[in-house]
């Protein structure tokens, strides 16, 4: 977060608009940046990120009967140039494969999608934009938009990320882990040993399945994991 928010303001400093004040623009990129974060959250789950977008900006579009609404969405994707392998509506669901640049994709449009906590937080966030006058985009996408701000910010910076402290030289490990005013100390209290023990087994021990069933089951949820 506080990545994004330096290259929000840095980058704008770097870009020329017209039409709109700074503190709003700044304002209006954060929400941006919010809902951007919603959205790949989402795609994690149910891919085809450009169906996603076109559910929750098209208005009305959940109120359509799902086959009016199968309809655009295969009109969407063959707008991209995607190949549609498999459609197949219900009166109350869709299901179809994609082939994409990306690879083979399944998507499912069903309430389980509409119910899901994370769309309506990206519905909610998309209405937040929509109350920003965006005539100073003319008609540029708001989310790459917000992607040519941050490359402005990121132009002749030194961005780092570390793995571990064994990574670090001794300047860095004073910026961020020594000195006494940068430096967080977070104490862990464990106060259920049984179920923490239960934990530890199940990450760490000998039985493989049901660490594999474990890391299936999260895998979508994990953030800033490096490989």
């Amino acid at each position: 977060v506080a990545l994004d928010h330096f290259l929000i303001e840095h980058g704008i400093n770097s870009v020329d608009i017209e039409g709109i004040g700074k503190n709003d623009l700044m304002n209006l990129l954060k929400v941006a940046r919010h809902y951007r974060y919603t959205l790949l959250e989402l795609e994690k789950r149910y891919n085809l990120l450009e169906i996603l977008r076109f559910l929750i900006e098209t208005k009305d579009a959940l109120s359509l009967d799902m086959k009016v609404l199968e309809k655009s969405i295969l009109e969407k994707l063959e707008g991209l140039n995607y190949q549609i392998l498999r459609s197949f509506a219900t009166e109350e669901s869709l299901h179809l494969h994609a082939q994409t640049p990306k690879g083979l994709v399944e998507f499912n449009l069903d309430d389980n999608l509409f119910k899901e906590v994370l769309f309506e937080e990206a519905h909610y966030t998309y209405q937040k934009l929509m109350e920003y006058n965006l005539d100073f985009l003319e008609n540029k996408d708001i989310l790459a938009f917000l992607e040519e701000v941050e490359n402005h910010a990121k132009k002749g910076a030194n961005i780092q990320r570390y793995k571990g402290l064994g990574e670090m030289n001794p300047n860095d490990l004073w910026e961020t882990t020594m000195h006494k005013e940068n430096r967080s100390l977070i104490k862990l209290k464990i106060e259920d040993l049984e179920k923490t023990d239960a934990v530890f087994s199940l990450c760490m021990g000998d039985e493989v399945e049901p660490r594999r069933a474990f890391i299936q089951a999260h895998a979508k949820d994990v953030k800033q994991l490096d490989v």
